[in-house]
């Protein structure tokens, strides 16, 4: 067995792993993560059906094979759609989602259509003998290669249009930065499937470093990549009823109150307050509003109410404005010593780009500007 084909298991049996353990995240997003598992299930399958393709030089194997990865072409696509859909909006109604299996119609009709092949013996003979059938496998690969890029574009709007609509929210960036990274991954792995195939289609030399090799080696990394954003960002693969959706993020202000609420919400005030200053817990990069309310002593609804009525901020924008007030102090005092990011990190910033981000919206001005101008 070849070291390329040891890399494809390894990455197989990881992804095999993974799809299980999204189930044991805690406050997972249930149906993203759902989806998510699906997608890396069918990486795994489409890894250790290239090992055996490699390895099992029978050719009803390699035939079986082929139809199964031209499946896929018509269902990872749509798939990863919903998923992307789903992680940006896991509170969307049962009227926007009972609708979603029409993505997958032609993935539908095109497994009736294989079925009917593996029962004709004079198609089944071809492939035993042949490998394919030329002109269907020809057609289905030119159409899925079109839909897959039609649903690739579709995810790009996507997200694009929430990133104008949740500008103001600084910790969707790090959510919106993983799609981007696995889409490109993904378009990495839809132009090396499609060079190739043009290129045995018209029967012309692929470059070494572009052969079908490099295209499931950009696979089995995309497996890895999603072990990494599992262990390093677990909060991706996470929901908050009240951080996760806008609307609802929105409406914390809403409670109906008494006088002996408004002396807990006091309470609170004064606890986080404390907290805030002496202890510093937003230098945690994974704090979020569960755990805040933890340390504060209170639940994450209460929390979240002092957090809106007093400030006139979301959990993440206060987080975030002792964080840039933290920054300002350091960099005051130690700043030949450290770079901006390296003091962002300290602090608790996961991303440079969200550091920036949250520093201009505080500031209205960058760092640099800043510091100069106080010189």
């Amino acid at each position: 067995m070849s070291f390329v084909s040891h890399i494809l298991i390894l990455a197989g049996l990881q992804g095999l792993v993974l799809s299980i353990a999204l189930r044991w995240i805690q406050k997972r997003n249930k149906k993203a993560n759902r989806i998510l598992a699906m997608l890396v299930i069918l990486i795994s399958l489409m890894l250790f059906g290239q090992t055996n393709y490699t390895e099992n030089p029978q050719m009803i194997w390699q035939s079986l094979y082929t139809l199964f990865l031209d499946l896929v072409l018509f269902v990872y696509a749509p798939l990863f759609y919903l998923y992307v859909k789903q992680l940006f909006y896991p509170f969307s109604s049962s009227d926007d989602t009972r609708n979603d299996w029409l993505h997958f119609v032609p993935s539908i009709t095109y497994a009736i259509a294989v079925f009917f092949i593996l029962f004709n013996s004079e198609y089944l003979y071809w492939l035993a003998h042949k490998g394919t059938l030329p002109l269907f496998d020809a057609s289905i690969k030119y159409l899925g290669f079109i839909y897959s890029f039609i649903y690739l574009v579709a995810c790009l709007v996507m997200i694009r249009n929430f990133s104008i609509s949740a500008k103001s929210i600084v910790a969707y960036e790090l959510r919106t930065k993983f799609i981007k990274v696995i889409i490109s991954f993904m378009v990495i792995a839809w132009l090396l499937w499609c060079y190739n195939f043009i290129g045995d289609q018209l029967e012309i030399t692929v470059y070494v470093f572009f052969q079908y090799r490099s295209l499931w080696i950009v696979l089995a990394l995309l497996t890895y990549l999603f072990g990494y954003y599992m262990l390093s960002h677990q909060q991706l693969f996470q929901v908050d009823e009240m951080e996760g959706d806008g609307k609802k993020a929105l409406s914390i202000a809403k409670y109906q109150s008494s006088p002996a609420q408004d002396e807990v919400y006091d309470q609170v005030k004064s606890r986080l307050e404390h907290l805030m200053q002496e202890e510093k817990p937003f230098k945690e990069p994974g704090l979020t509003l569960e755990s805040l309310a933890k340390k504060v002593g209170t639940n994450r609804v209460i929390l979240s109410r002092v957090i809106n009525e007093s400030y006139g901020k979301n959990f993440f924008d206060y987080v975030n404005h002792y964080r840039i007030e933290e920054f300002i102090e350091i960099a005051k005092r130690d700043r030949k010593s450290f770079t901006f990011t390296g003091m962002a990190y300290d602090v608790g910033f996961n991303t440079r780009t969200t550091f920036y981000k949250a520093f201009k919206k505080f500031t209205n001005t960058t760092p640099k500007l800043y510091f100069k101008d106080k010189n």
